[in-house]
């Protein structure tokens, strides 16, 4: 995350909060929404079936995706878009923002090693926790209106009417339900992001510069477990190509969805159930819906849409991280 370039040029946090850093953060996840929400809408309608038989259970990504088209238009595919990019782009900007930020405290109040793997941890987990209070209420709102299909009783007519139903019978509330739930699969979803993209960089870094072979005696382990970087090495993170940064991000986003997927199942599943004619839940909570997923499904169920999870997060997470690293270059951030 370009935590050398703050750490090494002794750079205060104010500097975290720059408008161009924002601006660059908010563009990021503008981008990576604009790539993949198609993606989103799919796995979140394959994720909230329980019925076996439904055909969002029963079809690949692509056979769902076209269906979705030739029923829906293309804009069946980018509903609740307009939600997700307005809310979205603050989200993206604190989550990217406040990774930062953690790095840098914990590195100069609390001398913690730069490359240490339990700073990656500690940081991602502070971002999850503050944007969480954005993610939320964007997921509420955006996937109710996702998991609607043309036809279907009493649709929603856009994202203002969802929030306004959500107020009338929840209140602020209602905004915010799956929160803690969230964070079950988003903290262990972003410590494995970033734990591997960081691990990513650095290696990409060495054998960048050379480092590794010119330095082959070096202990294999001390890369992975915390040792201080060199000036040059941390030069070389900061300098690789757009197209390691891309690579290593895809990737490290492919582990984090897979390790994610049961947890976001269940969130999905809580956050979009609605009410019947009397006012009652089918689900008293995510305990609740484990129980029911696994009785009816077994464990397979709870790997329900990660195909189309995997190509929603990791090409996010590609086109989110590499292009708010290259635009703190080209902003000399």
């Amino acid at each position: 995350m370009g935590g050398a370039t703050d750490h090494g040029s002794g750079r205060s946090e104010d500097a975290l909060f720059q408008p161009k850093r924002l601006l660059a953060s908010s563009v990021a996840g503008i981008c990576a929404r604009l790539s993949t929400h198609p993606f989103d809408t799919v796995r979140t309608r394959i994720m909230v079936q329980l019925d076996q038989n439904s055909h969002y259970r029963r079809k690949h990504l692509p056979v769902l995706m076209a269906g979705v088209v030739k029923k829906e238009g293309f804009a069946g595919l980018y509903r609740g878009l307009g939600v997700a990019v307005s809310m979205g782009a603050p989200a993206t900007a604190v989550y990217l923002t406040t990774y930062d930020l953690c790095k840098l405290r914990l590195v100069e109040r609390f001398h913690w090693e730069e490359q240490s793997t339990q700073l990656f941890i500690a940081s991602a987990t502070g971002a999850e926790v503050a944007s969480g209070a954005l993610w939320t209420p964007m997921e509420v709102i955006k996937q109710r209106v996702q998991v609607q299909e043309s036809g279907s009783l009493l649709p929603y007519r856009g994202p203002g009417a969802v929030a306004r139903e959500i107020w009338r019978r929840d209140g602020p509330r209602g905004f915010f339900r799956g929160y803690f739930s969230a964070l079950t699969v988003f903290l262990p979803h972003s410590v494995t992001f970033f734990v591997a993209y960081e691990m990513w960089k650095r290696q990409m870094g060495r054998w960048w510069s050379g480092a590794g072979e010119e330095e082959g005696q070096r202990e294999e382990g001390e890369q992975w477990l915390g040792r201080q970087p060199r000036g040059d090495e941390a030069r070389d993170v900061e300098e690789l190509p757009a197209g390691m940064l891309v690579a290593g991000s895809f990737l490290s986003g492919c582990i984090g969805g897979l390790a994610a997927n049961p947890f976001e199942v269940v969130k999905t599943t809580w956050q979009v159930q609605e009410p019947d004619a009397s006012g009652r839940l089918k689900f008293s909570g995510p305990l609740h819906i484990a129980r029911s997923i696994l009785g009816s499904d077994g464990v397979a169920g709870f790997f329900k849409g990660v195909t189309a999870r995997v190509m929603w997060v990791a090409p996010s997470a590609a086109i989110s991280l590499s292009t708010y690293e290259l635009l703190k270059r080209r902003l000399d951030l």
